[in-house]
């Protein structure tokens, strides 16, 4: 408040106080103190005013309405984007910084094969980019943030000193319009009396003094909350276009990047899969590459080594270590209940020589045969 009537001044000291000093006389400024505590205690109490005065500040109280609502929406936008930004500047940052150490483990490719290496450089690429354009993405909303905090503390806080200037001068005048009542109804023209009449001009000075500075303020927050509402508008339309510029370019540049890498990965040999493949056959089919660790005789030489690789799975690296520091030999592990185990590359080799195996047995037996045939 004190803002605004010194902003009537000259600025100078002494000429803050030239309306007490050569102005009215504190009898008539405690009438009026009186006057308008009165008037406010009438809307406090919620006591109805005279619908012609209600007409005339129809226009007023939208613009104060106007106000009060761009007031209370900013702050509440001010304060979620406040939190929003606190919470995505550290998501962002860390992301961003992820990115760029993923990047970086990209890059360091040298030794790979050339089209494995183009393609890793690609990703690398395209890493490096997502986490440059999110950083681009997180100033602006930081940009938004203080462009917007910027607009409530000047543009919004300035037009609530006007408003509160007004309003005291609408209660000023109310008040004085209802002392003007009460020496109304007091002054009687019948009778002659002057200081009833003088009273009475001196209130119409008053309201009419009252009435000019509202009149005034009136004018000039009209000025300020349509001013108020465009500065809005045009701020929003500014951020959110750039915001809508800046993420679209995000999301087009990254998918455009990813894309590319996903078409050079399509051409890659990859050994992984090759091996789940054969994984997926065996699952199909485990009849036919399984086999019981019983169904190997003793004496058979052909898995030693599957029986080694066996023992080597079943071993821990302690025990591996301790054996090569000691140099003694490999002890067979006696496994009670023999897993079933994938042999395939040994199957087919087990099974050729199980049937020679066979073959030799049989002629051993038709050897007898035959001598017992040439005896008789």
């Amino acid at each position: 408040m004190a803002l605004f009537y010194e902003a009537t001044t000259s600025g100078l000291n002494f000429d803050r106080f030239t309306e007490d000093l050569f102005g009215d006389s504190t009898k008539l400024r405690m009438k009026q103190a009186f006057w308008s505590a009165k008037q406010l205690l009438r809307e406090k109490m919620g006591k109805r005013e005279d619908e012609h005065i209600l007409a005339a500040d129809a226009e007023l109280d939208l613009n104060l309405q106007q106000f009060y609502q761009i007031k209370e929406s900013t702050k509440r936008l001010l304060d979620s984007k406040s939190k929003l930004h606190r919470e995505v500047s550290f998501d962002f940052s860390d992301l961003s910084h992820l990115e760029f150490d993923i990047a970086e483990l990209f890059f360091d490719c040298k030794d790979e094969k050339k089209h494995l290496q183009r393609v890793m450089q690609m990703t690398a690429n395209s890493f490096a980019l997502c986490a440059k354009e999110r950083q681009n993405l997180l100033l602006l909303i930081a940009r938004f943030y203080h462009e917007l905090n910027e607009f409530y503390e000047r543009a919004v806080l300035d037009c609530a000193q006007s408003v509160e200037a007004v309003e005291k001068a609408r209660l000023d005048y109310r008040g004085s319009l209802l002392w003007m009542k009460k020496c109304s109804d007091a002054l009687d023209p019948e009778l002659r009396d002057s200081n009833g009449l003088e009273d009475f001009r001196t209130v119409q000075n008053v309201v009419k003094t009252n009435k000019q500075k509202l009149d005034v303020l009136k004018e000039d927050i009209t000025v300020k909350v349509d001013t108020l509402k465009k500065a809005r508008i045009k701020l929003f339309d500014e951020i959110l276009n750039d915001y809508k510029s800046v993420l679209f370019k995000f999301y087009e540049k990254t998918a455009d990047e990813f894309t590319a890498c996903t078409e050079e990965m399509a051409g890659l040999e990859s050994y992984e899969i090759d091996v789940l493949k054969i994984l997926l056959a065996i699952n199909e089919h485990p009849t036919l590459c399984l086999i019981e660790l019983d169904d190997v005789g003793e004496e058979t030489e052909v898995c030693e080594p599957a029986m080694d690789r066996i023992r080597d799975l079943f071993r821990f690296d302690d025990e591996k270590d301790e054996e090569e520091n000691d140099g003694f030999d490999n002890i067979e592990l006696n496994l009670v209940e023999p897993p079933k185990l994938n042999l395939l590359k040994h199957s087919n080799e087990i099974g050729l020589l199980s049937f020679n195996d066979e073959e030799e047995e049989n002629l051993e037996f038709e050897e007898p045969k035959s001598g017992s045939s040439k005896q008789k």
